[in-house]
């Protein structure tokens, strides 16, 4: 009898009971030396071990096929056999030349099985597995196999991915990832579960700048857009949130988005995902205020103009106001569903005098209602520029969100505000905008 054996990554207590079990009844014992060299104490003393090494697979499986006829033989391959081991061949050398054998394979952890935990979960559901070993392969079938899973936007995970002889083949695949994914975290692990393990986070281009780090007995682990990368930890949510509202931060989200039937909580709980992943470098209430700009805009490079200054004392003078100045109708219909409490006035509705805009004329005429009060300017720098002035002569408001757009004034006000030593959350340079007013109020609406 014949039985392909799995000894995992080799350390005893990641044998299965079955693969113990028949290694400790075989009479005989074949497999690469290094493999053997790990079961030694398993293995029944009173077998026959042959060894051998790196390309006498072949002449394993016929030697261990011969044997079978007579005696309990068992072929041994790291990991699992069926994946990257030697039942393939097996099966194929049976079938090609038409021996009819009776054998049975026994499962191994596999190196994936085994590095995956070592790294945090980078693989907990859909993933591809690509190997870079050449030998038996065409490097034209591993590229389009390479491609075709980041296209996919599996987590891909590389077995063999250099050696002495195929250090190109790596540079060659990095190349490859940051062209179809970006500098994208990557999880390594080197010998894992044996002597010697190492366990890093790594990325494309530093891999390239160390290509020595890496050998044949390392497994990668690249990311896809869901993975998160968290204080050396590695995940790919396995989709619990779908139906599962696990993060408190997550519940807020929901909340301060309005949605409430089951698609538009979808669809809020989506968003939230992946601005998740842009947000891994930030935290608190920031974090939470540029989720949901991120979430309006669609737009990552927001993240990189908004500018918080004692950001708590925003968020109480929004929680302790009872009047809300805005610029423009448009900020008041966004904000008006969570500010029923307040009153919201509107600059661009008083506005009259001919030698100034009607919203900044408004502005003026409001000064009396600003004093102590909460502004939310976001569209017209103007308004801007006349709110700054008044702050200058004493109209001092509670807090600011200025997010007024335009290539004229829109910089000059928002650097007017800067100046000012005052609670405000302004987006910098000349982008801005009405939408992303009313996403950072309602945000702190929630928050208050």
């Amino acid at each position: 009898m014949l039985y392909v054996v799995g000894i995992g990554p080799g350390k005893e207590d990641l044998l299965t009971l079955r693969a113990v079990r028949i290694l400790k009844e075989a009479d005989v014992v074949l497999g690469h030396r290094s493999y053997l060299s790990r079961v030694l104490d398993i293995i029944n003393p009173n077998a026959e071990i042959i060894e051998s090494r790196m390309g006498k697979e072949l002449e394993r499986v016929k030697i261990a096929v011969k044997l079978s006829k007579n005696k309990k033989v068992c072929l041994v391959s790291g990991g699992d056999p069926s994946i990257y081991g030697m039942t393939s061949l097996l099966l194929e050398y049976l079938m090609k030349n038409k021996i009819n054998l009776k054998f049975e394979v026994i499962p191994g952890v596999t190196a994936l099985s085994s590095a995956n935990p070592l790294l945090g979960c980078p693989v907990s559901g859909d993933h591809c597995v690509v190997s870079l070993s050449d030998l038996l392969t065409p490097w034209e079938c591993i590229e389009r196999s390479l491609i075709s899973a980041l296209l996919g936007d599996f987590v891909v995970v590389i077995y063999n991915p250099s050696s002495k002889r195929r250090k190109k083949n790596l540079e060659k695949a990095m190349k490859i990832i940051l062209r179809f994914r970006g500098n994208v975290p990557i999880g390594c692990v080197k010998n894992a579960e044996r002597e010697g393990t190492e366990i890093w986070i790594s990325n494309p281009i530093e891999i390239m700048e160390n290509l020595d780090r890496v050998d044949m007995h390392t497994i990668l682990f690249v990311s896809n857009y869901e993975t998160v990368f968290d204080s050396n930890i590695l995940l790919t949510p396995r989709g619990y949130s779908n139906k599962y509202s696990i993060s408190e931060n997550e519940k807020r989200v929901i909340e301060s988005s309005g949605a409430k039937t089951k698609e538009a909580i979808t669809i809020a709980k989506s968003s939230a995902k992946v601005a998740e992943v842009l947000l891994q470098n930030f935290d608190g209430v920031e974090k939470f205020i540029m989720e949901r700009c991120l979430v309006a805009t669609a737009d990552p490079s927001i993240l990189s103009i908004l500018k918080f200054n004692r950001i708590e004392e925003v968020i109480n003078a929004i929680k302790n106001c009872k009047k809300i100045i805005v610029d423009v109708e448009m900020v008041k219909a966004g904000i008006y569903g969570r500010a029923k409490d307040k009153e919201i006035l509107v600059a661009s509705k008083l506005g009259k005098n001919e030698e100034k805009t009607l919203v900044s004329s408004g502005i003026d005429k409001l000064k009396n209602d600003i004093k102590s009060q909460f502004v939310a300017i976001g569209n017209a720098p103007s308004a801007l520029e006349e709110l700054c002035k008044l702050i200058e002569n004493g109209t001092t408001p509670s807090a600011i969100v200025a997010t007024p757009v335009g290539f004229t004034n829109a910089v000059k006000a928002k650097d007017m505000l800067s100046e000012l030593d005052l609670p405000y959350i302004v987006s910098k340079g000349p982008r801005g905008g009405s939408n992303l007013c009313v996403a950072i109020v309602n945000a702190l609406l929630s928050l208050g």
